[in-house]
C-alpha cells in the first residue's frame, strides 16, 4: 500500500488559501488543498 505524504495540508480553497498553496509550492513543498465543495475559489 502506498502512503501519500504532504508537507502542507490546507483546508479550504478561498483565494487566500490558494495563494498560500502557491507560495508553499514555490518553496518546494508538497501541498494538498481540501475543500467540501466541487469548485475551488469560494470565500
Amino acid at each position: 500500500m502506498q502512503e501519500d505524504y504532504y508537507n502542507i495540508i490546507i483546508l479550504g480553497t478561498s483565494p487566500l488559501a490558494i495563494t498560500e498553496a502557491i507560495w508553499h509550492k514555490k518553496q518546494g513543498k508538497t501541498v494538498l488543498n481540501i475543500d467540501e465543495k466541487d469548485l475551488a475559489g469560494g470565500a
